[in-house]
């Protein structure tokens, strides 16, 4: 397709999609076009559009049928926790809430879990008898969230963490 440049600032629509606008070019830089085939002169350069999902710069990937990804500990401050995730028609992805000694806390564990499945950018994470984070507010817990076949993006939640004699918030 030739050399070229991404433009830096996305476009976000309201199908919750980024749009990048790109640019090529068919011959090198200072080129003077001698070896560029005649049918490549008349198209000096061309404009791309891409589209791709928020957080979609990075991801995690399970290479077997079951990935476990754990947090370090963080201070929830109540609230839902969201994922941003993609799982084959037979995956899914669960959430564990555990205490510091890496217990599961109850309603909070595996089995309590709902799973959230599909192409998901703000997928609600559920548990059955606990729907958000608002009983976990100020206590040091970790997540351990469980993906079969699939792919998570993010996880979205406000939060508190603790470095040294330093809180950082985030969201």
């Amino acid at each position: 397709m030739g050399g070229g440049q991404v433009y830096a600032s996305p476009i976000h629509v309201h199908e919750n999609r980024l749009l990048f606008v790109g640019m090529v070019s068919w011959h090198e830089h200072d080129d003077d076009f001698a070896h560029v085939e005649q049918k490549w002169k008349d198209r000096d350069w061309g404009t791309y559009l891409y589209a791709m999902r928020p957080d979609g710069f990075v991801y995690l990937r399970t290479r077997a049928k079951y990935g476990l990804i754990r947090t370090k500990a963080v201070v929830p401050q109540g609230g839902d926790l969201t994922v941003n995730t993609r799982t084959a028609p037979s995956g899914h992805v669960k959430v564990a809430v555990l205490d510091t000694s890496h217990k599961p806390l109850p309603n909070y564990t595996l089995e309590d879990a709902i799973p959230v499945t599909g192409d998901a950018l703000a997928g609600t994470v559920r548990w059955r008898e606990r729907k958000n984070l608002d009983e976990l507010k100020g206590k040091s817990v970790l997540l351990e969230v469980h993906v079969r076949e699939g792919e998570l993006y993010a996880l979205r939640f406000p939060y508190r963490v603790h470095l040294g004699e330093h809180v950082c918030d985030r969201l």
